[in-house]
């Protein structure tokens, strides 16, 4: 766990958004990896693969760096490989790399081989109704070369099938995606099926019906 918040508002997204991104106490990270890389060492493990809890990784990437960098350290005085992914949006990433052309460069050798975009779908007008206008697939498409060009492996993600988008909207999704996984820069394609009205999206806040639907029936949360 390294930070939480988002500046962003998708409406499907349950997470804490609209919010600056906040990061926990060095220190306490710093701990809990000394005592996890110990524990591993101390049964003969060698790699330490983690998923960061970031929203955005590269929101505050001065405070990404640092938390990267303790962390690798530490699990090194172990003889603990240090591996991490994470998310991030194509604009911040974008920004933070022409501020500081070598951002992922350093972050690579910090342990940071994955950075998973959300791109969800390839309309404009799809991510407009869903308050997603950060997006761009020229934006993408440049994040997308950039890791490559460190040394990171690509993921994308491509929520698919919202209410408000057409038949023809899923299916250049879906092509789009086809084509990213099968080129040359060996993207990850991470497929969702869209949920609108989990806890935290903008239809629960905004729906009464649907909150009662749930709660009426739980197992509609789990189905």
């Amino acid at each position: 766990f390294t930070s939480q918040g988002c500046g962003y508002i998708c409406d499907f997204c349950a997470a804490s958004k609209g919010q600056r991104e906040e990061y926990r106490d060095l220190d306490r990270l710093m701990d809990e990896v000394d005592c996890i890389a110990g524990l591993m060492a101390k049964y003969g493990l060698r790699e330490m693969n983690v998923y960061l809890s970031n929203l955005d990784g590269l929101q505050t990437p001065h405070k990404l760096e640092g938390a990267l960098q303790a962390a690798h350290s530490i699990a090194a005085s172990h003889g603990i490989d240090f591996r991490a992914r994470m998310l991030a949006t194509t604009k911040m990433t974008k920004r933070a790399i022409e501020r500081d052309p070598q951002i992922l460069h350093r972050l690579r050798r910090y342990g940071l081989h994955t950075i998973g975009f959300g791109v969800d779908g390839v309309s404009e007008a799809v991510w407009k109704r869903l308050h997603k206008g950060h997006n761009s697939l020229a934006e993408y498409e440049s994040c997308r070369a950039a890791c490559t060009a460190a040394g990171m492996r690509t993921e994308m993600l491509m929520v698919v099938g919202f209410s408000n988008e057409s038949w023809r909207d899923g299916l250049a999704a879906i092509a789009y995606s086809v084509q990213n996984a099968y080129g040359s820069h060996r993207v990850i394609v991470r497929p969702y099926m869209a949920k609108e009205d989990v806890p935290g999206s903008k239809k629960w806040e905004t729906d009464e019906a649907a909150r009662e639907r749930f709660l009426t029936d739980p197992e509609g949360f789990r189905h």
